[in-house]
């Protein structure tokens, strides 16, 4: 990286600390503080001090450029920050970045940021939800997210006791025996997409429902009804969800 480019990345941290005051009252967190290092984000508290710190920030800017930076796009950034509110998101979307546990959603969070700079739009409420989510995935997040909208292809509307669609696409799936053999097929563990299924749910990428299943069973001769009632739970990717897998597509075309 350019003499030229890490000075413009450190006159950013010093625009985000003139325009936001909050940001004033921040104090370094002990995972990034500095020590002498490249980055230099003046009293903000989003300082690498690591070299995983470090390869995370470069992959975010990655994924904000899509190539390498350069002083002109960088520039860009620096002027977008022209409040109290956009400097806010860029630190925290930078803390967030140095923070996470992966490469990929470090390249997802610079592509976030790119949008929002082009376009000059208000971030969205699904957007800001994106962006703490992906702070907690791990790669193999990534890609078990995937593959579970993969998984409602897989199973398809006759397994999910709707025949009556056909082919067409259901946008939601149940947890049944199909996922231990899904996951076979695609050399991950049942437990894996499990647990990412939750972490989905915590972080309000996928809605749970709660779908009642009842059963009559009718004896004519005694003319008596047995009525049984199961409790299914359905899943679907939301509108979160499903901004998220169009990000995670972004980077991989």
């Amino acid at each position: 990286m350019s003499n030229d480019v890490e000075k413009i990345i450190e006159e950013i941290g010093e625009k985000i600390e003139k325009v936001s005051d909050f940001l004033t009252t921040v104090t370094d967190n002990e995972l990034v503080k500095s020590s002498g290092e490249i980055f230099k984000f003046v009293d903000l508290g989003i300082k690498a001090n690591n070299w995983i710190s470090q390869k995370r920030f470069e992959q975010c800017l990655k994924g904000f450029t899509m190539d390498d930076p350069t002083e002109q796009q960088l520039n860009k950034l620096k002027k977008f920050i022209d409040s109290p509110v956009k400097a806010e998101f860029v630190a925290n979307t930078f803390r967030q970045v140095l923070l996470s546990n992966s490469s990929k959603a470090s390249l997802i969070m610079g592509t976030i940021l790119n949008s929002v700079v082009n376009d000059e739009k208000e971030v969205t409420h699904e957007t800001l939800i994106c962006l703490n989510a992906l702070s907690h995935f791990y790669d193999i997040d990534i890609n078990n997210l995937k593959l579970l909208n993969e998984y409602i292809d897989y199973v398809g509307p006759k397994e999910l006791k709707i025949p009556r669609l056909g082919t067409k696409k259901t946008g939601s799936f149940y947890v049944n025996g199909r996922l231990t053999t899904f996951a076979k097929e695609k050399n991950v563990t049942r437990t894996s997409l499990l647990l990412t299924l939750e972490k989905s749910l915590g972080l309000q990428l996928i809605t749970k429902e709660l779908e009642p299943d009842i059963g009559v069973d009718i004896d004519v001769d005694m003319e008596m009804a047995d009525v049984t009632q199961d409790i299914d739970e359905k899943y679907y990717f939301n509108s979160v969800g499903k901004l998220m897998l169009s990000l995670i597509q972004r980077i991989e075309e």
